[in-house]
């Protein structure tokens, strides 16, 4: 699909190709897009083939993980669950990062160096803005939803309770965050 979109209708998409530039394509298609939504189609296999692994439990990992970051951007983690989200399998901020859904390719800060308002650091920073202004009321969603705080929280709690893995696919070990990105947002974060 993605070969055909590229060859015959390249102008009606935005591509974010992860190396691209070492291939030669043109810069505009080589920097980064953040993750906002993950089609878990390794996960659906591995959850298949491996009885330890629960696609539910996994799926709430995830829901936790950018539950955790909305709700820290909006300054709403009490210390104990905030150390709950530091400890879970999924970390929304390495989910942004993903090149695709299928490898464990992750942009960082050197793949986007030339990339100016659209470069990974850039974009981490306005995602975190835009989060934080929700808590005011002005950005968009500004009540997730139109869900109370309380819903928000048990849903929290009941995804930090759900024991996910983190593993994605049938040869994966949990996820270890990019340490250039959990210094930049640790940065962030107490910047608040």
């Amino acid at each position: 699909m993605g070969d055909f979109l590229w060859r015959w209708r390249r102008d009606s998409y935005h591509f974010s190709i992860w190396g691209g530039l070492q291939r030669g394509l043109d810069m505009e298609v080589t920097c980064p897009s953040l993750r906002v939504a993950l089609h878990t189609s390794n996960l659906k296999r591995a959850c298949n083939r491996d009885a330890s692994l629960s696609y539910e439990r996994e799926a709430q990992g995830i829901m936790a993980a950018g539950l955790c970051l909305a709700a820290a951007a909006q300054g709403g983690l009490s210390g104990r669950v905030a150390r709950s989200c530091r400890r879970l399998a999924w970390q929304a901020e390495e989910l942004l990062a993903k090149a695709d859904d299928v490898s464990t390719l992750r942009w960082t800060v050197a793949e986007s160096g030339h990339c100016g308002a659209r470069s990974f650091l850039r974009l981490l920073s306005e995602h975190w803005s835009l989060l934080s202004s929700q808590q005011a009321g002005t950005g968009p969603g500004a009540k997730l939803g139109g869900r109370s705080r309380g819903f928000i929280t048990r849903f929290l709690q009941a995804a930090l309770n759900a024991n996910a893995t983190g593993r994605y696919s049938i040869n994966d070990s949990a996820p270890v965050l990019n340490p250039e990105v959990a210094n930049r947002l640790e940065v962030m974060s107490s910047s608040i």
